[in-house]
C-alpha cells in the first residue's frame, strides 16, 4: 500500500509518499512547497506512483483546505482529513479537548512514539515553536506554544524603530545588533525548552521514574536550536516528523 502524507502548515506544505509504515523514515519520494503557491504541487505530482491513501494534517485553515482538496481531486482514493483523536497509534491525549489539540502536533506525537519509546520533549520549530511532553508510557501530558524564530525577528522589525530585520548569528556575549537579535531570538526559544526539561525531569521524579530525558526535534527552522539543545538533553533530529505520525496513522487505520 501506498501513502501519500501531506503536512500543510502556516507557511509550508510538506508531503511524503511511503510504502512502509515504520520508523526508518525512507521515502519513496517526498517534497515541499509554499502555502502560497498551491500549484506547483501538480508539477511535483506527476511523477508519483499510484497512491492507495492520501493522509492530510492541515492547520493552514479552510480556504486552504478547499484549494488543496482540488489539487487532490486527481487522486483516486478519498483524502483523510485526520483529526486529534483521544487515543491513536499508542499515544493518549491529555488534552482537556483532545480534539482541539492542533493535529500537526498530534502528528508529531506519534511520529516521536515511533523513535524514542523513553520520556521525551517534542519539540517543532516553524512558524511557531511547540514543545510537547510524552511520557515513556505514550501518555501526552501537555505542552506549550510560542513564537518561532522569524515571528519573533519580524515583531522587532515591525514594532521598534531601529531593530529592523537583518542578518545575524548565535554568539554568547552579541556584539552588533544583527547577532543581538539572533541571540535573544534563539535564547528565548531554547529557555522555553529549558523550562519543560526541568517540569518533566520534576514530574518523572514525583512518579518514581528516572528523570532522564530525551528531545525529539523537527521543524523547517530546527537548525537555529540545534546545538543549545544539545547541551540540555540527548536530541533525535527527525525531519519530517509530522509526515512519519502521519503515515503511521494511515497504516493503522488500514491493518
Amino acid at each position: 500500500m501506498r501513502i501519500l502524507a501531506i503536512d500543510m502548515g502556516n507557511t509550508r506544505l510538506k508531503w511524503a509518499c511511503s510504502q512502509r509504515g515504520d520508523q526508518s523514515g525512507v521515502w519513496l519520494q517526498q517534497g515541499a512547497i509554499s502555502i502560497q503557491e498551491l500549484a506547483g504541487l501538480t508539477a511535483q505530482w506527476q511523477g508519483l506512483p499510484s497512491i492507495d491513501q492520501v493522509v492530510v494534517a492541515n492547520v493552514a485553515g479552510g480556504a486552504r483546505r478547499a484549494e488543496l482538496a482540488g489539487y487532490l481531486a486527481g487522486f483516486a482514493c478519498t483524502p483523510w482529513w485526520v483529526q486529534s483523536q483521544n487515543i491513536q497509534c499508542g499515544v493518549r491525549n491529555a488534552y482537556l479537548e483532545p480534539s482541539s489539540l492542533g493535529v500537526d502536533r498530534w502528528a508529531a506525537l506519534i511520529g516521536a512514539r515511533q523513535l524514542c519509546r523513553q520520556a521525551c520533549l517534542v519539540v517543532n520549530v516553524g512558524t511557531t515553536m511547540t514543545v510537547d511532553a510524552l511520557l515513556a508510557n505514550g501518555d501526552f501530558i501537555g505542552g506549550c506554544i510560542v513564537p518561532g524564530p522569524r515571528l519573533m525577528r519580524d515583531v522587532l522589525d515591525r514594532d521598534t524603530a531601529q531593530l529592523s530585520a537583518r542578518d545575524g548569528t548565535w554568539q554568547a556575549f552579541p556584539t552588533s545588533t544583527g547577532d543581538a537579535i539572533w541571540s535573544g531570538v534563539v535564547n528565548a526559544l531554547v529557555g522555553a525548552v529549558q523550562v519543560m526539561v526541568q517540569q518533566l525531569q520534576g514530574q518523572l521524579v514525583s512518579t518514581g521514574a528516572s528523570p532522564a530525558v530525551q528531545i525529539v526535534l523537527a521543524g523547517g527552522a530546527a537548525s537555529w536550536v540545534l546545538g543549545p539543545l544539545e547541551t540540555l538533553a540527548p536530541v533525535i533530529v527527525s525531519e519530517p516528523l509530522v509526515l512519519l505520525g502521519l503515515t503511521q496513522m494511515a497504516f493503522e487505520r488500514t491493518n
